[in-house]
């Protein structure tokens, strides 16, 4: 085992790094590894945000394909809300929208504020429990 040492000026700090890679130079491992662990951090992104379970397909261009609509949809959602203004979180407005989704409904009035201070006029055909 080879261990590379490499110190990130970035965020002050030094790192080494375990390889039985002999031919490559230091920096290029470095990168590697620095590579790497971006990947990790988008495959954590992508289980958080775009919920996908499992893939339909076997083949890595199936694989591909569903990723990138998974991730087409979750921009499109993001600049919709970003679009209509919305203070929800994303996680609640692809829930509304999913819910949603075969209703003909403008997307501006699923995100409209119910209004409350109007009273009914059908009150005296409701029932009352207990006084209530």
């Amino acid at each position: 085992m080879r261990r590379v040492g490499n110190f990130d000026a970035e965020h002050s700090r030094r790192m080494a790094f375990w390889t039985n890679q002999w031919t490559l130079p230091a920096a290029t491992i470095s990168e590697l590894y620095l590579q790497r662990w971006q990947i990790e951090i988008f495959f954590r992104w992508v289980k958080q945000n775009l919920r996908i379970r499992s893939f339909y397909g076997t083949t890595s261009k199936a694989e591909r394909v569903q990723l990138w609509t998974a991730i087409c949809t979750y921009l499109a959602v993001a600049i919709t809300r970003k679009q209509l203004g919305l203070t929800r979180s994303l996680t609640a407005v692809l829930q509304i929208l999913s819910v949603n989704a075969f209703q003909n409904v403008p997307i501006v009035e699923l995100f409209a504020e119910p209004d409350t201070s109007k009273s009914d006029s059908n009150t005296q055909n409701q029932l009352t429990l207990n006084g209530f």
